[in-house]
């Protein structure tokens, strides 16, 4: 029983951390598209 509720946490864990993991690469994307644009904009 316990191992199966520690299986369970695990697998929860996992996911938490691939969604998370995916955040932050979508952030770091926009972060830099941002930082790109506004480069741009100044340069006009």
């Amino acid at each position: 029983m316990n191992t199966g509720i520690i299986g369970l946490d695990n697998a929860k864990f996992t996911i938490n951390f691939f969604f998370l993991m995916a955040r932050i690469a979508a952030g770091e994307k926009s972060i830099s598209g941002a930082k790109y644009f506004s480069v741009n904009v100044k340069k006009i």
